[in-house]
């Protein structure tokens, strides 16, 4: 009877843990913007008083800290990327008819270009002096908030990202090419660095003095602002797609992944943090899911991913879960204040989510699931490390229930 109650209570447990999810600490969004379109580009200002957000209906939305819609303006095309310069007053949109635009923060157009390709990537300084694009033209394109053109420079492939410092004295770019490219404000190459296959994603230091860079084979480069190589370090065997932020110091990498299992449809997502020496703190991973975008805040203390069947993790530097939301449908652009106190997720179910990092409800409930995909979806590896253990428990006391007990013979037996 007494191993019997064990094996209940044990199954009990295992249902609990993988009845979708049990999360023990939650939050709740501050507000939800429907948009017409799937918004695969958002933005905040660094005071979090202004929200950006980019739409496949062709429009761009500006939002105010309590939600509020300020202004919408059509473009004429799907918005690809967005950038908002950090006071707030500058919105810069690349689209996929090869255009890219500048509203200013009261939603007037101040000027569109066009280059030779579908805009990919697009950022400017905090004051919107300095609009930076790359495009599959092979091309980055630097401008002023007139629409002069300071200057274009040609590599040798799709231009993939881009970013700028904070005064806008220097851009980075990473391209198909497998380069890394290095400008100053005028549109001079200071230094290029080649990787070991295409730069899907780059970050910058304010300062410029660091720059992070991701490749297709799921390998991190740390660069110095001399184009030094501070390290590099492979996050898997098997490729996937890899996502990279920086801390304002330079001292943390945060990298946002999924691996993908050879010959198989399995994935696994990971977040990833990386130290100033190339070291890995930790990385934080989850099953039959996978990270499509992340943030850091200015100091390394908080990381937000974003994934594809919708929950939004938010963790600390010392890779605790601070707590987790699901958003309707997938998660595919994320953005957090420097101080990260506040958080804007985009999703292809037209929404728009704006979060505090500070609210937490601390509750223990489990989250319902909407779909066959994300029934198993987000599950932390803890959890499938704390079950396996449990089965081999459960194994353990059924066997040991099964073993045969001594039997008395009978008078007539010991009689003979």
């Amino acid at each position: 009877m007494k191993n019997k109650n064990v094996f209940i209570f044990l199954m009990c447990f295992i249902t609990l843990l993988t009845s979708n999810i049990v999360w023990s600490q939650r939050t709740e969004p501050e507000w939800i913007y429907e948009t017409g379109g799937t918004v695969w580009s958002v933005a905040i200002s660094d005071d979090g008083n202004y929200i950006a957000a980019g739409a496949w209906d062709n429009n761009v939305y500006f939002l105010d800290r309590e939600g509020n819609l300020l202004w919408k303006n059509e473009v004429s095309d799907k918005v690809w990327c967005l950038a908002l310069s950090g006071d707030g007053n500058y919105v810069a949109v690349g689209c996929k008819d090869k255009k890219f635009y500048l509203f200013n923060g009261d939603g007037e157009l101040l000027w569109n270009y066009e280059t030779g390709g579908i805009v990919t990537a697009i950022d400017l300084s905090a004051d919107g002096s300095l609009i930076a694009a790359g495009s599959r033209d092979d091309k980055i394109y630097l401008l002023d908030r007139d629409g002069n053109v300071i200057a274009t420079y040609e590599a040798d492939n799709d231009i993939n990202a881009i970013r700028v410092t904070s005064d806008g004295e220097k851009i980075v770019a990473g391209s198909r090419d497998k380069s890394v490219y290095y400008l100053n404000r005028e549109g001079e190459l200071l230094w290029s660095y080649e990787t070991d296959e295409s730069v899907y994603s780059i970050d910058i230091t304010p300062n410029g003095d660091y720059v992070v860079a991701a490749t297709k084979s799921n390998t991190i480069y740390l660069l110095n602002g001399e184009g030094e190589l501070l390290w590099s370090t492979a996050v898997e065997e098997h490729g996937g797609e890899l996502k990279v932020r920086i801390s304002r110091d330079g001292d943390l990498v945060a990298g946002f992944n999924v691996v993908k299992v050879p010959h198989s449809d399995f994935i696994s997502g990971s977040v990833i943090l990386v130290n100033k020496e190339g070291e890995e703190e930790w990385r934080y991973r989850v099953i039959n899911n996978k990270f499509l975008d992340g943030d850091i805040s200015a100091d390394g203390t908080l990381i937000i991913g974003a994934s594809r069947n919708g929950t939004i993790y938010l963790l600390s530097n010392e890779r605790e879960l601070v707590w987790c939301y699901q958003v309707e449908g997938q998660a595919g652009t994320v953005a957090m204040t420097p101080d990260g106190e506040l958080i804007v997720v985009g999703t292809n179910e037209d929404k728009v989510y704006l979060f505090s990092s500070g609210v937490v409800i601390q509750e223990t409930k489990t989250k319902e699931t909407k779909t066959e995909e994300t029934s198993a979806g987000g599950i932390p590896i803890e959890y499938i490390v704390g079950i396996i253990i449990l089965l081999i428990i459960i194994v353990y006391v059924v066997l040991k229930s099964r073993k045969p007990k001594k039997k008395k013979r009978r008078y007539s037996e010991r009689s003979q």
